[in-house]
């Protein structure tokens, strides 16, 4: 999957993709390739993505001023960003914190570590598009104290945003299409969900993930070649 998301993110030059995990058998702390990023340690889910994404922040942190955002997503998403910097507007050098889809938590999730209804009405992006702006990431890195490492990655930046920045609100795209991948669709059904879901409109953010890889590789793949078609076709008219 991750060489169809190279395909595509790579058409964006004012973008750097990074692609983070846990590596068990390396013997020095991180390891940078210039697209992987490798942390020594194992995989969980709590509080292991919260920790390496923080991680990351941390690696990165001499560099980022170069950017407006710091985007955090997941290998089974797609995130298009012309239509996000579309979305985002021409003010958004004031966003501090938005998502592609923004909840409001009124749900226990024990696995997420939500056990009781302390953190309910909080409203967070979820992990599937994370933005923060620059200086959002240099206060979070600089309370890091205050993050609680025991809650589901994205509820807890969530948190840690409102506990840094109390004023900051979770900024959500204005218009979104989520395409969710469903079991049961043959490959040719597949081919034409996506291509009736671009005819409506262009999504942001694509959600590919069963529990198939090879299904999701394959949806992966028909996204990316029929968004590089659009893109192509726009850049000659």
């Amino acid at each position: 999957m991750q060489t169809y998301l190279h395909q595509f993110y790579r058409n964006f030059p004012n973008v750097k993709t990074v692609y983070i995990r846990y590596e068990e058998s390396q013997h020095q702390d991180a390891l940078f390739d210039g697209s992987h990023l490798t942390f020594l340690g194992t995989e969980t889910y709590i509080p292991g993505i919260l920790r390496k994404t923080y991680k990351s922040f941390e690696y990165f942190s001499d560099e980022i001023d170069r950017y407006d955002f710091i985007i955090r997503s997941n290998i089974s998403s797609i995130v298009d960003f012309q239509i996000l910097q579309k979305l985002l507007g021409p003010e958004f050098h004031k966003i501090d914190y938005f998502g592609g889809i923004v909840s409001t938590l009124r749900w226990l999730d024990p696995k997420g570590g939500i056990h009781d209804t302390k953190h309910f009405g909080q409203r967070f992006a979820s992990g599937t598009l994370i933005g923060l702006a620059v200086r959002t990431v240099r206060g979070l890195l600089s309370t890091y104290d205050q993050l609680d490492e025991n809650i589901i990655d994205d509820v807890a930046i969530s948190l840690h945003v409102k506990a840094m920045s109390p004023e900051t609100v979770v900024y959500s795209a204005p218009t979104q299409l989520i395409a969710v991948n469903q079991q049961a669709l043959t490959r040719e059904e597949r081919k034409n969900r996506v291509a009736k879901a671009l005819d409506r409109e262009r999504p942001l953010l694509w959600r590919v993930k069963t529990t198939s890889r090879d299904d999701d590789a394959y949806e992966i793949s028909i996204i990316v070649k029929s968004l590089l078609r659009l893109m192509h076709s726009d850049n000659r008219t």
